[in-house]
């Protein structure tokens, strides 16, 4: 009799322990089929441990350029709280076109990363299939990876505008958004110090 809620207190201390490790947000549409889209979904996951810092930086370039040259705090999080959330943008859905606009490409080159995340290119042939679960796949990790670094996205944008306030201008816009970018990505851990490309 004793040793069965030794046993009860065993499994909820392992299964509390396991629950604990276990923090990612999963991200399932509606109309969700395992046998038409559980081959495809798990494809592009794979992907996503090869393009977080691409990931970092067309969505943090995003949120400059959406929160504007000229933006208030207030603006700054606005955003960034619902960074890699759709439905804030219902009504241009923004981020969705964001997400469509770039595109995941798999490599067989020999020390090439085997994903890469890269502009949808004009001559693209991917069906509305895979566009949907290449989207779904960079919402995913955006929710696990750029959502939980919110507060150290914003610092960064906070910090420009201090700059601005005590009358430093030297940054041009352009240059002003390489930063943003960069400072961001590289605080976040996704981007090393020595990675340099624009998306």
């Amino acid at each position: 009799m004793r040793s069965m809620p030794m046993r009860l207190a065993a499994a909820t201390l392992s299964l509390g322990f396991e629950l604990q490790g276990a923090m990612a947000t999963i991200r399932m549409p509606a109309d969700f089929n395992v046998e038409k889209d559980f081959g495809v979904k798990e494809k592009y996951k794979q992907a996503q441990k090869y393009i977080r810092c691409d990931l970092c930086k067309i969505t943090v370039g995003h949120t400059f350029d959406s929160v504007g040259e000229t933006f208030t705090e207030d603006d700054v999080y606005d955003h960034i709280d619902n960074i890699c959330d759709v439905r804030l943008f219902a009504e241009c859905s923004a981020v969705s076109e964001l997400y469509k606009r770039h595109e995941l490409l798999e490599s067989t080159e020999p020390g090439v990363a085997k994903w890469s995340l890269v502009p949808a290119r004009e001559e693209s042939d991917r069906s509305e299939h895979t566009i949907q679960w290449q989207s779904h796949s960079m919402k995913e990790l955006c929710d696990n990876i750029i959502r939980p670094y919110d507060d150290e996205i914003k610092d960064v944008f906070l910090r420009i505008l201090k700059a601005k306030a005590s009358g430093d201008e030297s940054l041009s816009k352009p240059k002003q958004r390489e930063h943003v970018v960069s400072s961001a990505c590289k605080k976040t851990k996704h981007c090393k110090e020595d990675v340099k490309s624009e998306l």
